[in-house]
């Protein structure tokens, strides 16, 4: 029985690994890449019967047409335009298959430069290429409901938390996929600052690949090392520590891919098992903690069914976060508030949002972060009042976890938010008949929820009880 949570998962290419990596090793979801194709009957049964959780990086199975090495993009290469179609189309074709197999996520290398002649352009041409291609993979992932996550390493002149964070702000399909390993060599060869990249950057994190590395000769060497508590920062290694710890702090629904090329080469005198073990420890020690809670409590090693989110929706006011706080403490999880999520990513208070893109803008990256969350398990969520109106929204989230909707008396809604400015919903006169409208409003929809509870007259703990009576029973 897997008991560990859904932000581990694990690089797998052939079938070899789909037992050597992901049965021996305990984890129930992988990103895998570049299979043969004959081999994909094999690999879709395997995934089914085993209720394996699946991703992809581009391109899942292995394509004779494309005539340079997979890992190589012309996404951001002006003068290549056939060399960019033919990778367009192998994203294209991942995202194809990545629906067929109801992946979570594709990730694709972007903007890594595709050729050296990329230098001859001038930086305007760049850009211009590396926006349209963003806004093509935009278009991609919303015709096939896979979202992308976007993989970058240099030398590029848009390896930089400007750029790539304009870009994942404009279109909200696309995350940005973190790697250990290739950010360390930037840092060492460009200067990058690992670690300020890594803070700003971790609010549109959707995975990070995990592998260690002291530079390029180790690179050249082994290529992709797995980690372990033996190689310390003080002796050149990234410190994988301080990446789980930083990312979870921002972003507890970051998936942990381990991304590594072989076992530990046998010169190292380290087993790769035991550091794969501490590495799993490590990214379930550092989830997110309730305010007020000094530490976390000790997880049970949980079930399959322990595993379903646990998803608090209702209109504002109601508890969401407060209660959706309190259940994380009490069951050891990590607690996700979409509107802070939201907030982080687009880089401005929900109100400005509002305001500056309209709330369009606002309902797609929300219902993108619908997605992602959905695709984890293990998580407490509180969602904003107005993100389950949608019934794709409610739907996402009742596949993969219990959705209670929280109510409660309107005069007591009014009494508790009042004429709050980050209400964006509310800002106007007369607050009191806006609520009232709202909540008729958004009346079937919350309708449509199976679980409901009346917190008009709970405590935050008596919630939590009943919550967790809910749950219980729900199995």
């Amino acid at each position: 029985m897997n008991t560990t949570l859904d932000v581990l998962s694990i690089h797998c290419n052939r079938l070899g690994h789909l037992v050597h990596r992901l049965i021996e090793l305990g984890f129930c979801r992988s990103e895998f890449y570049n299979l043969s194709p004959e081999d994909m009957p094999i690999f879709k049964r395997f995934i089914r019967d085993r209720g394996i959780m699946p991703s992809v990086h581009c391109p899942l199975r292995q394509s004779p047409w494309y005539p340079y090495p997979l890992t190589w993009s012309f996404l951001t290469t002006p003068g290549r335009a056939q060399e960019r179609e033919l990778s367009f189309r192998l994203v294209e074709e991942s995202l194809r298959d990545a629906a067929d197999i109801g992946a979570a996520y594709v990730v694709v290398h972007y903007p890594n430069p595709a050729s050296f002649d990329a230098a001859n352009a001038s930086y305007d041409e760049q850009y211009e290429t590396a926006w349209q291609s963003a806004a093509r993979l935009q278009q991609m992932s919303e015709a096939h409901q896979v979202p992308i996550y976007i993989e970058g390493f240099g030398p590029t002149p848009f390896m930089s938390t400007d750029f790539l964070i304009s870009v994942l702000r404009t279109y909200p399909a696309l995350r940005y996929c973190f790697d250990t390993g290739h950010i360390a060599l930037m840092a060492q060869r460009d200067g990058l600052d690992y670690f300020g990249f890594l803070e700003a950057i971790a609010p549109y994190i959707g995975c990070v690949h995990v592998w260690n590395t002291r530079g390029m000769a180790d690179y050249e060497r082994y290529h992709h090392l797995p980690p372990h508590p033996a190689m310390k920062p003080a002796d050149g290694w990234v410190d994988i520590e301080r990446v789980v710890t930083t990312t979870r702090a921002i972003n507890p629904a970051a998936v942990f891919v381990l991304e590594y090329t072989h076992d530990m080469p046998p010169e190292f005198g380290l087993n790769h098992a035991e550091g794969i073990a501490w590495f799993k420890e490590l990214v379930m020690a550092n989830g997110a903690v309730a305010p007020g809670c000094s530490q976390r409590r000790p997880c049970v090693r949980p079930t399959d069914a322990d595993l379903r989110n646990i998803v608090l929706t209702g209109f504002m006011g109601v508890g969401k976060t407060e209660i959706g706080r309190a259940i994380a403490a009490r069951l050891g999880r990590p607690f996700v508030d979409m509107d802070e999520m939201l907030i982080a990513r687009f880089g401005m208070d929900i109100p400005t949002v509002f305001r500056s893109l309209g709330e369009a803008a606002f309902r797609e990256a929300e219902a993108q972060l619908c997605r992602e969350l959905a695709a984890q398990r293990g998580l407490v969520i509180s969602t904003g009042g107005g993100a389950l109106v949608s019934e794709a929204n409610r739907q996402a989230f009742q596949h993969t976890g219990l959705v209670v909707c929280l109510s409660c008396a309107p005069e007591v809604i009014i009494q508790r938010i009042g004429q709050d400015p980050n209400r964006p919903m509310l800002q106007g006169d007369e607050p009191g008949a806006r609520i009232t409208t709202l909540l008729a409003q958004r009346k079937p929809a919350y309708d449509a929820i199976p679980y409901q509870l009346d917190t008009t007259c709970l405590t935050v703990e008596q919630a939590v009880d009943a919550i967790l009576e809910l749950w219980r029973a729900s199995r």
